[in-house]
């Protein structure tokens, strides 16, 4: 109850149990409230709802190496780890399992079952409050689903491109609402193409304006092919449709999108496509440049009058990654492949190690400075806390020699190591409240 609240009562009870004396003292002092009962009501002050709750907490999951294969957990704790025990973890699945963070509880997605994790506010202590069958609606033990897209606290949305389905579920009660079913788009120009070595799936989801937007990764790494297209999956949250954007202008990079100040998605290129000229059957695929960079706006189309091509501003003819994108400008890790190239196409890749901060609004270029990271194979985004961007960091011996290492970036060529842990990695990073 408020103090405003309290107060009006506090004058009720006056009004309905003072004497007539009272009553006109009080109308003359307007400024007083005057009682014949307890002359420290209005002293009271209701208590904080908030009292005793921790003020900050952070969600962390870390994937763990044994002999015996890779555990997932995850743990809670009012600031980032230090360190990393196992033993005060929870313990969600095996390779395939996924999680998520919607407001401040966690989902967990593993062998055919979604369940909801509630962190107590007091003492952090974890508790499951709900979960539902997937394997009801079709949903593979060992599927792994990109994370749920909420539009409320009452809708979110899970993706399993592999059989065509768009579950609707209610976080609150933890139950499947409706299973919108879709057609899956057919592989095409894959030459050759044999299940047996390659696959196509949907591993991350982005919110639109009242749509979903889900990049489709192709890939086979035995002969080289792929469908030598960009191809992504838009779900109409007030349709229930699902329609796809592709464009035969741009390489498949279905590994994800950077979200831009202004809410749109950014789309590099990647080693994928910008091995296709070397290894690959360049020559079916006929794309126009696979070093051109787009912009998703959040309707799932693709953006007209964004022009970036990587290859022309850099001059590399081998596009590795996007790392990040601070503000107007993104860092970009690239190279040279020779002529001919190496016969192994990891040779190639290993190639791609420079580093170089570029302005997409301008092109403008600058070097990127950063020579804690030059320790690591590679390096890549973890999550988000307190306003600071946390990236996983591989050693050229890791996981036998070196250990998996955290670090905070203080600015687009400024990292710091928080954690440095044998035996596994950081899966991921999330500021709970």
């Amino acid at each position: 109850m408020s103090n405003m609240k309290n107060r009006f009562n506090n004058l009720n009870n006056a009004w309905f149990s003072c004497n007539l004396t009272q009553l006109i003292l009080l109308a003359l002092f307007t400024f007083t409230l005057v009682s014949c009962g307890d002359d420290d009501d209005d002293d009271i002050v209701d208590p904080d709802p908030n009292e005793g709750e921790i003020e900050s907490a952070i969600f962390y999951s870390w994937g763990a190496l044994s002999p015996e294969g890779f555990t997932q957990y995850f743990g809670v704790s009012e600031e980032f780890p230090t360190s990393i025990d196992l033993s005060t973890m929870i313990e969600y699945g095996t390779e395939e399992a996924t999680f998520a963070i919607l407001g401040d509880e966690i989902f967990i997605s593993s062998a055919g079952t979604y369940t909801k994790y509630v962190v107590d506010r007091t003492d952090l202590s974890i508790s499951i409050e709900g979960s539902f069958d997937l394997s009801g609606v079709g949903v593979s033990n060992d599927t792994e689903l990109p994370a749920p897209i909420a539009f409320s606290e009452t809708e979110a949305y899970l993706i399993d491109y592999t059989i065509g389905r768009v579950i609707e579920f209610n976080p609150e009660l933890m139950e499947i609402v409706e299973v919108i079913e879709f057609q899956p788009l057919p592989v095409e120009g894959w030459t050759p193409f044999t299940s047996s070595n390659s696959f196509t799936g949907v591993f991350s989801a982005y919110q639109g304006d009242d749509a979903i937007i889900a990049p489709i990764l192709n890939q086979d790494f035995t002969d080289w092919t792929s469908p030598y297209e960009l191809q992504f999956l838009v779900f109409n949250r007030l349709t229930n449709s699902v329609t796809y954007t592709r464009d035969h202008s741009y390489v498949s990079n279905g590994i994800g999108f950077i979200e831009m100040p202004d809410g749109a998605y950014y789309l590099s290129p990647d080693f994928q496509g910008g091995l296709l000229p070397f290894y690959g059957d360049h020559d079916a695929a006929g794309i126009p440049n696979p070093y051109h960079a787009i912009r998703i706006l959040r309707d799932g189309s693709i953006d007209p009058g964004f022009d970036l091509d990587l290859n022309e501003i850099l001059g590399s003819n081998l596009i590795r990654s996007t790392n990040t994108l601070v503000g107007d400008e993104i860092l970009v890790t690239h190279g040279t492949v020779p002529d001919p190239a190496p016969e192994n196409w990891r040779d190639a890749l290993n190639l791609a190690n420079m580093s170089t901060i570029v302005n997409y609004q301008t092109g403008e270029t600058r070097p990127f400075n950063a020579p804690e990271l030059d320790k690591y194979n590679f390096w890549n985004f973890r999550g988000r806390y307190q306003g600071k961007n946390y990236y996983g960091g591989f050693p050229p011996g890791y996981p036998d020699t070196e250990n998996f290492e955290v670090l905070r970036q203080d600015g687009i060529d400024s990292y710091t190591v928080v954690l440095s842990v044998p035996g596994g990695n950081m899966e991921g990073i999330t500021e709970l409240w």
